[in-house]
């Protein structure tokens, strides 16, 4: 059976490090999706929540979302392990879950800085990733809201290294 572990979190919550470190250096056969990638698939008249979400931006918010939920699914049913990098704020992880019902190890990572921590982590970010301070503070938002009972393994990555964040990770769920 194979293992696929969601990370989510903020801008600047240290999502795109983790995974890329933690999916190139785990045993057995692990791969890494990230939901803004796929969503970079689309070069001519790619639509950026940046400036708010209208109804071409979520036509194509919506259609990423289905992809990266399908390759999921397509790696978990040939027992390849899956690191999957998305936007899962609690209002929206039902989708997720829902979504992913079939998977039966699906683990939910939850990491969360502080706001101090995401606002200096964009400004390193590349040319295409990096968001204005105010975008970084909405993003932030989202995730402000409680998971409840959700079974979310959340980490406050403020202080934390990467390789702290992947020893939590890899000792939490045994890989």
């Amino acid at each position: 059976m194979s293992k696929i572990i969601l990370v989510t979190g903020p801008s600047g919550a240290g999502k795109t490090s983790v995974c890329n470190v933690l999916a190139s250096n785990l045993n057995d056969i692990w791969a890494h999706i990230n939901q803004d990638d796929i969503r970079y698939l689309i070069k001519s008249g790619f639509r950026t929540s940046r400036n708010g979400v209208d109804a071409k931006t979520q036509i194509q918010i919506d259609v990423g979302f289905k992809i990266c939920c399908d390759i999921i699914k397509r790696y978990d049913e040939n027992g390849i392990n899956c690191i999957a990098e998305v936007f899962a704020p609690a209002v929206l992880l039902n989708n997720w879950t829902r979504a992913l019902n079939d998977i039966l190890d699906l683990n939910i990572v939850l990491l969360k800085p502080n706001l101090m921590a995401c606002l200096q982590r964009n400004s390193f970010k590349l040319d295409n990733a990096i968001l204005t301070d105010e975008q970084v503070r909405r993003n932030y938002e989202f995730f402000l809201e409680s998971y409840g009972n959700k079974n979310v393994f959340e980490i406050d990555t403020t202080d934390l290294s990467i390789e702290d964040v992947i020893n939590l990770i890899t000792k939490k769920y045994n890989i």
